[in-house]
């Protein structure tokens, strides 16, 4: 995927039963005009009352320099693990807006890489805003001055009680997205 002007996935609203969803082996990339392309926003200020039933596990991809919102989490419930995420602004970025729960957020093996962020500002592999959030990032792989924000660790869910999965090591995740990820 390239050349958007927003997000290039948005999944934004849930009906009162939840939405489930799984997006992996993708790869996202800057358009050529490097101008406003975001990855994915997952839960938004207009659902804010339904945001915390979407649940999306986002697992080996490769968010290829682009912007920022890797994803972009308001409310919703969110695991993610193997991806390699090289950003230009921030990597993963979770806040709570108006919703009645904060977002729970879980980060497994994943890799971040700060190169490509103008300055030491934009330097957050993982943003936290807003009080009220649930984030845990396990084991990441952080490069070229990468650094991480966590808030109310043990309050995040736990992926392995909800379902089956196999984590690769951090060491083998840039060879193993960027040589499958996008590929068809």
């Amino acid at each position: 995927m390239s050349n958007s002007t927003d997000e290039y996935i948005d999944i934004t609203r849930s009906g009162s039963s939840g939405l489930y969803g799984t997006i992996s082996w993708s790869r996202m990339n800057p358009g050529t005009s490097n101008t406003n392309e975001y990855a994915i926003l997952i839960g938004d200020n207009g659902g804010a009352s339904t945001n915390n039933l979407i649940h999306v596990t986002l697992h080996h991809n490769w968010y290829n320099k682009t912007r920022q919102r890797h994803p972009i989490i308001a409310g919703a419930v969110i695991h993610s693990y193997n991806n390699y995420i090289q950003w230009r602004l921030w990597g993963i970025h979770v806040r709570r807006l108006d919703s009645t729960r904060g977002a729970q957020m879980v980060s497994e093996n994943d890799v971040f890489d700060a190169a490509y962020a103008p300055d030491s500002s934009d330097d957050d592999a993982v943003k936290v805003d807003d009080a009220g959030n649930s984030v845990r990032v396990v084991n990441p792989l952080l490069l070229n001055g990468a650094s991480v924000q966590t808030q109310s660790p043990d309050t995040a869910f736990k992926p392995s009680s909800r379902y089956s999965y196999g984590l690769e090591p951090t060491s083998a995740v840039i060879s193993s997205v960027t040589g499958q990820a996008g590929a068809t």
